[in-house]
């Protein structure tokens, strides 16, 4: 009897103890999987915000964002529209023209109003690589796409420029989504939008031709293994044919830096995801990223590869379908921006050509690391995602925010800054010096006769004219120059020639902007 007693005695201890070991098991499951959503939820809030915070003035006024918003003025206003910029581009990217049109019905001119749509593209390519990619690659997998997309720098930061490179990822989400779903008529219409935002979009073809190139029953190209091949190797050449043929017009040639700032070609692409290239173009020159060397970028990506040879067996049979695909794409698609403008295009200054890269790099990064982890261990490259975009954000909120919060920016003048925007700051004081009187400013170049003509648009009495050198300023004028620069220098020598000199400037107290009135 005494037995049976401690016999029970010892079940039921067994019982109290197992079983407070499962609830404490299954509470702490639920502590990590609420901290692990505070932490992907935090991600993507803090990526909106960087999205939005400063938007009027951080970076400065670009003068080549001025130009969708100088046409919408004039639309509204009934004088005559550019359809084609000096840049040769054409004023068919409905995406940007129609919101900014839209905006300047209700608000003054500003230049939030330019980067909205950057914005909104942005915040779209975050929503729609979740959405429309998690039937494809799972729902983890999807989750560390959208997390990447959020968080990658020279995503955040051309989604706070207000021109046409900051539409390609958008694109490049829809266009590489209906090549996976194989779908002709949403590649076609997704590339031609594309092409309006930017001719580098036709770097995106051979990834679709690739994609289904490895589909048996793919409708993109033509049924039969012969005809398929011979197709695909048709409209690869075709693609390559055109990118050499963009390359001869040589446009934007006098863009790319010089030839001694030249490096082999793919060891930039670290520098470009980490957001190096952005920085110094943005920011400051001088900021180097050590993290980027290309021997670690390789090391990981090989080290990836063969844990996922390795789990090949174990994981989803949709990554090796696409991953082999996708990167033979990338490497065609890579061969056809260089072929089109050189190894410059992912250098600083010049990588805006290059912005067609980001998203399908992404992919294929998120479908090796999530194939090589088994399916037991599928919320591991979760953690390392989220890790990685933490340290992404910290990342530009260091090289980035901070920078430009204290010193303004040490790079490209037009991108100096202030408390407030410069180039909108020295325009307003002229009209309060002004009284309101018709008034004349002429603008030295580029960057500043494009902004000033843009918030001038709904001011019938100021005239914005460019400073060339057939332009004569007289008494009464305003010129408005670059501190320091060549034309500064000039009218300092003489004092006569002005009444009066004043200069906006940087969170660092440097002058940027030097405006007289003759």
């Amino acid at each position: 009897m005494n037995k049976e007693k401690v016999f029970t005695s010892y079940c039921r201890g067994l019982k109290n103890t197992f079983g407070k070991t499962v609830i404490t098991n299954k509470r702490s499951l639920d502590l990590a999987r609420r901290a692990s959503l505070t932490m992907i939820l935090g991600i993507f809030f803090f990526a909106i915000v960087f999205r939005l915070i400063d938007l009027d003035h951080l970076p400065g006024f670009y003068g080549d964002e001025a130009w969708y918003g100088i046409q919408a003025a004039n639309l509204m206003h009934g004088r005559p529209i550019e359809w084609i910029a000096l840049s040769n581009r054409p004023l068919i990217n409905i995406f940007f023209f129609i919101p900014v049109f839209l905006l300047q019905l209700f608000f003054e001119p500003s230049l939030w109003i330019l980067r909205f749509p950057s914005v909104i593209a942005g915040l779209l390519a975050v929503l729609l690589s979740y959405y429309l990619f998690h039937k494809i690659i799972g729902r983890p997998a999807a989750i560390s796409l959208a997390l990447l997309t959020a968080a990658l720098p020279i995503n955040i930061a051309y989604s706070r420029f207000g021109w046409d490179p900051s539409i390609i990822i958008l694109y490049a989400v829809t266009i590489i989504y209906f090549a996976l779903r194989d779908n002709l008529t949403g590649v076609l219409i997704s590339t031609l939008l594309a092409l309006t935002a930017h001719p580098t979009a036709i770097c995106l073809f051979p990834i679709v031709i690739t994609i289904a190139l490895a589909r048996e029953d793919s409708t993109l190209l033509p049924t039969g293994l012969l005809q398929k091949r011979t197709g695909a190797a048709i409209l690869l050449t075709c693609n390559m044919i055109g990118a050499i043929y963009a390359r001869t017009l040589n446009i934007a040639a006098f863009r790319f830096p010089p030839a001694e700032e030249e490096v082999p070609f793919f060891l930039n692409l670290g520098r470009l995801f980490s957001g190096e290239t952005t920085y110094r173009h943005i920011v400051d020159l001088s900021i180097s990223l050590g993290a980027t060397d290309y021997s670690i970028l390789l090391g990981t990506l090989l080290l990836l590869s063969v844990f996922f040879f390795r789990h090949a067996g174990s994981t989803p049979d949709q990554f090796g379908k696409i991953l082999f695909p996708l990167g033979l794409g990338l490497l065609f698609s890579l061969l056809c921006g260089y072929l089109m403008t050189g190894p410059c295009f992912i250098l600083p200054h010049a990588e805006r050509y290059g912005v067609y890269l980001i998203f399908p790099c992404t992919l294929f990064f998120v479908v090796l690391l999530h194939g090589a982890f088994p399916m037991s261990k599928k919320y591991w490259p979760i953690a390392i995602t989220v890790m990685l975009s933490f340290f992404l954000l910290i990342g530009f909120q260091h090289h980035y925010f901070s920078p430009l919060h204290e010193t303004g920016g040490n790079s490209h003048l037009a991108f100096r800054t202030g408390e407030r925007e410069l180039k909108q700051s020295a325009y307003f004081h002229v009209l309060k010096e002004s009284g309101g009187a018709p008034i004349r400013i002429f603008a030295d170049g580029w960057w500043l006769w494009q902004p000033f003509l843009y918030f001038a648009t709904n001011n019938s009495s100021v005239s914005i004219l460019e400073l060339r050198e057939f332009s004569k300023p007289v008494k009464g004028d305003y010129v408005v120059t670059f501190a320091g620069e060549r034309l500064d220098l000039a009218i300092q020598k003489e004092p006569d020639s002005y009444e009066k000199r004043w200069t906006e400037l940087d969170y660092a107290g440097r002058s940027i902007l030097a405006i007289y009135r003759l």
